[in-house]
């Protein structure tokens, strides 16, 4: 094989091995919550964010604590949940009103804003809530390290 090709396609194998965790911990956006009285958990009705969209396959999962409906999170298993926000949030774009996944494209601690972009669409808005949580996340990494 080619010296080139050879590389190539070590690099290639090493980004799937690297990628394979997606597959292993699902993303999950939390659509709906209600209380299973019997088992005393919580019952999620989620979307699991697999591929382009906006097709999105439902889930419905017990969890041992209430999530905040409309977060998105990284479900490591073991019913350990990371969330996602607020580098990560599904809202709906206010161009096309349609439901867009964002992620954090640019932050102005100054005015107070962050610039979000769609990993759909590739859409764009600016969010003051992810601004002012990235703000206090700041402080308290300062405060931490001191």
């Amino acid at each position: 094989m080619h010296v080139g090709l050879e590389r190539l396609h070590k690099r290639i194998e090493k980004c799937i091995r690297a990628l394979y965790f997606f597959k292993e911990c699902p993303i999950r956006l939390v659509q709906n919550i209600d209380v299973d009285r019997l088992e005393n958990s919580f019952v999620l009705k989620c979307l699991r964010l697999v591929g382009d969209g906006p097709g999105f396959r439902q889930e419905q999962l017990e969890h041992p604590r209430a999530l905040p409906r409309g977060d998105v999170f990284l479900d490591i298993g073991d019913q350990i949940w990371v969330p996602l926000h607020p580098f990560i949030v599904a809202t709906n774009c206010p161009r096309c009103l349609y439901r867009e996944t964002y992620f954090i494209d640019r932050w102005d601690d100054r005015k107070g804003l962050a610039l979000m972009k769609s990993f759909e669409r590739g859409h764009t808005a600016e969010d003051e809530q992810v601004a002012s949580v990235l703000a206090s996340l700041l402080v308290e990494h300062h405060n931490v390290s001191k």
